[in-house]
């Protein structure tokens, strides 16, 4: 056997399940950033955030990134 053949092997053995806590916690983080970035960049530019957008898309995209997470797809 080749070693990276068995490097990809031992690899693939060390990868565990990620816990939906872990994921959770992520796609929390990740969120908070985005509407922080947001928020910061809308009053310098002076606009108001359309919050009712905000909570649909906040929302989607938590719930895509804890999924993702979760299934070592991120």
């Amino acid at each position: 056997m080749t070693d990276a053949k068995a490097n990809s092997q031992d690899s693939a053995s060390k990868d565990k399940p990620r816990s939906w806590i872990g994921a959770i916690s992520f796609a929390a983080i990740a969120v908070a950033v985005v509407f922080t970035v947001a928020v910061i960049a809308n009053l310098a530019i002076g606009r108001v955030i359309h919050w009712d957008i905000v909570t649909i898309l906040g929302s989607v995209g938590f719930v895509f990134l804890t999924i993702g997470r979760k299934y070592n797809s991120i």
